[in-house]
């Protein structure tokens, strides 16, 4: 099945499924606000086996799904395919060509991703999609992403913020997309501009109260700002809607209210949060145990340092469940 759609960001998509495009956003929707859907990823592809970009998001949810050799095994069956040179932001006249290019430069990010073993390639690749196509905001969650990995984090500020982008800059803004003020504020804060970031994820709340990753972003603003108190009840506030998304999200939020509670010096507080809240939600996703161990790593270091078992906290504690 050929032909041209639109999707949720008014880019470019090789398939004239409604069923295809369907979960094409949904599957974006589900990446950009972390939640259960995944499973979109691999229906696109089912409902237009033709479509590039469906392939592409298939692919996308292997990696997520941490089936590294599926990911490879399917990259395979496409060859690599020659992109314009990062320089070269032109956009195609002919609306299958735009879809076509958009398609090739999400799956050559891929395979330089996994297969190649460059994640800072594969950055930069989704970064040449969201240059051509500004309203990428898909493009843009894997580039900032990737940037982090490679700890540039530099550049994860130019996908926002640099004039290469000013067309995402003044589209989301006018538009007001949760999504990208709350990618901006993790950028922001990255960078150390803090009341830049706090501003941002404020406007990303004010649009979507339940943009689990701009209450992320907030809680990482008012944590390093030093505001703990005032900063963990706010971030607590958020918590009834942390189990709509995805495992990861769900528990890594917890998981921040108990870096919290641990500079608050609540040491027991903090290990109960996460023993009932981001130990084993599920327990088949590596980054939730990596996380839950991570914080056991920052606990030892914090009772060796301090000498004690717990401490004598600062303020009264705000409700936690």
């Amino acid at each position: 099945m050929s032909s041209v759609s639109l999707d949720c960001f008014g880019c470019p998509v090789d398939t004239a499924s409604s069923s295809c495009l369907e979960k094409v956003n949904g599957y974006m929707d589900c990446v950009l606000g972390y939640g259960k859907n995944w499973g979109d990823g691999a229906k696109a592809s089912e409902a237009d086996p033709d479509s590039q970009m469906a392939f592409a998001l298939s692919v996308d949810f292997q990696l997520c799904s941490y089936r590294f050799g599926d990911v490879v095994s399917s990259l395979s069956s496409k060859p690599s395919e020659l992109l314009p040179s990062k320089d070269d932001v032109s956009v195609p006249s002919a609306r299958e060509d735009q879809a076509s290019l958009r398609a090739r430069l999400y799956i050559e990010a891929l395979r330089n991703w996994i297969p190649l073993g460059n994640p800072g390639g594969a950055a930069e690749l989704y970064y040449q999609a969201v240059r051509i196509f500004p309203s990428d905001l898909f493009a843009l969650k894997r580039a900032q992403l990737l940037y982090f990995v490679v700890g540039q984090p530099d550049r994860m500020l130019s996908v926002v913020e640099s004039e290469d982008v000013r067309g995402i800059r003044s589209f989301h803004f006018d538009n007001k997309s949760p999504y990208f003020h709350g990618m901006r504020s993790f950028a922001l804060e990255q960078n150390g501009r803090l009341d830049e970031a706090l501003s941002a994820a404020e406007t990303a709340l004010a649009v979507k109260k339940d943009d689990l990753w701009a209450q992320h972003g907030l809680a990482h603003v008012t944590y390093f700002k030093g505001s703990l108190l005032e900063g963990l009840s706010r971030f607590v506030s958020f918590s009834d809607s942390w189990a709509t998304g995805c495992s990861f999200m769900e528990s890594h939020n917890w998981w921040h209210v108990a870096v919290f509670l641990l500079d608050m010096r609540r040491n027991r507080d903090a290990l109960e949060v996460v023993r009932r809240k981001a130990w084993g939600i599920d327990k088949s996703n590596v980054q939730d145990q990596l996380g839950a161990l991570g914080f056991l790593l920052k606990l030892e270091i914090r009772l060796r340092l301090e000498g004690e078992a717990g401490g004598e906290g600062r303020g009264p504690p705000p409700p936690l469940f």
